[in-house]
Parts: C-alpha cells; sequence; structure tokens
C-alpha cells in the first residue's frame, strides 16, 4: 500500500468518480475486518473538474441559454422555446415536454 490512489474526471465524471471512490472506500472497510484477505487501495482523495451529477437539472435545462448566450440561436428562437417551457433532454433520453411539444420538437429539430 505505498502508492496513493486519488480518482479524477470532469463532466460526466460527476456521476461515477464519487461512486467509484466510495465503492473503494467500502472495500478497504471489508478487507480491513479481522480474518478477511485481499487487497487495500490507499485511496487518498477524488476530484471532479466541471461535473454532471444529474442531467436532469446540470445539462438538459442550461443547453438552451447556453447556446442563446453563446449567440448560437437567435433570441426570438430562445424567447419561444422559454415561453413553451420546452424542454429536451441530452441524447434524448427522455421524452421531451414543454406546453406544446410539437412545436418545441420544431425549434429544436
Amino acid at each position: 500500500m505505498t502508492n496513493e490512489l486519488f480518482i479524477s474526471g470532469e463532466s460526466y465524471g460527476g456521476i461515477y468518480v464519487p461512486y467509484l471512490s466510495w465503492q473503494i472506500y467500502q472495500h478497504n472497510e471489508v478487507i480491513s475486518q479481522p480474518n478477511i484477505t485481499g487487497t487495500v487501495y490507499n485511496l487518498k482523495g477524488f476530484i471532479v473538474g466541471n461535473g454532471a451529477t444529474d442531467w436532469d437539472f446540470d445539462v438538459s435545462p442550461s443547453f438552451p441559454s447556453i447556446v442563446y448566450n453563446f449567440n448560437l440561436i437567435p433570441k426570438k428562437m430562445y424567447d419561444e422555446w422559454v415561453s413553451l417551457k420546452c424542454i429536451v433532454y441530452f441524447n434524448d433520453f427522455k421524452p421531451r415536454g414543454g406546453t406544446n411539444v410539437t412545436r418545441c420538437s420544431e425549434i429544436w429539430d
């Protein structure tokens, strides 16, 4: 147990890096019990840069304002998107939403 272990990631690493670190910690707790053998990992810490922790809050809702603020879509399009309460999830992993899903899809596509 001489090498220190640091786990790092960015973006989607905000999902898996904390879980992986927790699993290693739990593993070390089990291994430290009497009469149990195995490798103990010298986990010293973890770090996540610009991490996504929940697609519903971190990515999907912020995407339209980001593309608008980077001048990638016109204000008229963004205003209509907001007024219709449109929702499009990253890679369409959930159904689209809003007060007029058909129009939201037309705007998005």
